[in-house]
This record gives structure tokens, sequence and C-alpha cells, in this order.
């Protein structure tokens, strides 16, 4: 079933409800192919976080615990 949006005349399109409330992202890249125009969610970094099981952290926390030195 297809969903009619709306385009304003300052480019914006207007996405209904039923649509909006399926949509996980807020910002999203798009692609314009021939006619087409396609959204690709872009995730939050924070959201990313855990998402790599077999990603060491270990080397992470060994430079956030070093001693930092002030410089002058």
């Amino acid at each position: 079933m297809a969903i009619l949006v709306k385009l304003d005349k300052f480019g914006k399109i207007f996405l209904p409800k039923k649509v909006r409330s399926n949509m996980k992202a807020r910002q999203y890249e798009v692609v314009m192919a021939k006619e087409e125009v396609h959204l690709i969610p872009v995730l939050e970094p924070s959201k990313l976080f855990g998402s790599l099981p077999n990603a060491s952290t270990k080397h992470l926390e060994e430079i956030h615990d070093e001693e930092h030195e002030d410089i002058v």
C-alpha cells in the first residue's frame, strides 16, 4: 500500500504519523536514484555502543586511566 506524502514550496516533506511512528532514527541520509528518494537512517553514536560484541574496549580503558600531563 502506497502512502501519499506532501512536499511544500520550501522542500519540506511531510510524513504522516503512522509513517513517523515506525521510524527509529531522527536523522536520515537522502539518496536520490532516478526519480526516487531513499531515506537511510543515521543512528546516533551512543546507540551504536556495544553493537560490536567482538570489539575490545580494553585499550580505551587504559587510555582513560592514564595520568594526563598539564600543558603550560
